[in-house]
């Protein structure tokens, strides 16, 4: 096929490329649609020495990325459940949370993500007062220049939309997927169709100059189909072009 075949192609079959983009568009819409809403509530903890030290430093970094094993821990998610009387299953409570170390940074983060937008930013709140409150209690004893600080410095605010289902984003990338099956598709059918459609097309696939053409006849079964010249020296032609043979 050349170039001008692809576009009589898109010409003629664009509509239903485009019947199929609104329909994967209608689907992935729907599908938004049925999913419950989620609502994501970040919190996030900075961590600090008494005085400048390498060592006090280093040991910050150790107690940060420890807290990642914190979390996945039955004990500590069971220390949020009671604390914040969230009344959850603990399994529940921990599939609720994910945490980010960063320890270059000397940050923590705190994500969860809840069906109910004030329960989110109060589990990530509640954990991160944990951690705070027990690191209170470990450096109770220690000299203010050994010490190292972890502050809830940017608590979780209450969502006011839902993180998902992302209906907008999602019925465009079905919208987008459904054009290109439709753009597939309907190639797939014109590879697949080995009927001869015009006279360019004959001439081109046979190197045969067309003498003339048989239109549609829309007559009764009794009447004659006219012909014309060109029909007539077609007739006579000692090689006769046959219209609408398969292609070789």
């Amino acid at each position: 096929m050349q170039l001008k075949d692809y576009i009589n192609v898109l010409k003629k079959r664009w509509w239903l490329a485009l019947l199929v983009a609104v329909i994967a568009a209608g689907v992935a819409f729907g599908y938004s649609l049925s999913q419950p809403k989620t609502y994501q509530a970040i919190a996030k903890l900075q961590g600090d020495v008494g005085k400048p030290d390498n060592n006090l430093w280093a040991s910050l970094k150790e107690q940060i990325n420890g807290y990642t094993a914190r979390f996945d821990s039955v004990e500590f998610a069971a220390a949020i459940n009671e604390r914040g009387k969230f009344d959850l299953p603990i399994d529940e409570i921990r599939g609720k949370i994910k945490v980010q170390a960063r320890p270059a940074e000397y940050t923590f983060v705190i994500t969860v993500e809840d069906t109910d937008a004030k329960r989110a930013a109060s589990i990530a709140n509640t954990s991160g007062q944990i951690l705070v409150d027990e690191n209170e209690q470990k450096i109770a004893g220690y000299n203010q220049d050994q010490q190292t600080y972890i502050k809830l410095t940017s608590p979780a605010a209450t969502p006011d939309k839902p993180n998902s289902p992302r209906t907008n984003l999602n019925t465009a990338a079905g919208a987008a997927l459904g054009l290109v099956i439709g753009l597939i598709f309907i190639f797939a059918v014109e590879f697949f169709d080995d009927t001869i459609k015009s006279e360019e097309e004959l001439k081109r696939l046979t190197g045969l100059t067309v003498l003339g053409s048989v239109p549609i006849w829309k007559g009764t079964a009794s009447q004659s189909l006219p012909m014309n010249s060109a029909t007539e020296a077609a007739e006579k032609s000692s090689s006769p072009v046959k219209i609408g043979s398969k292609r070789e």
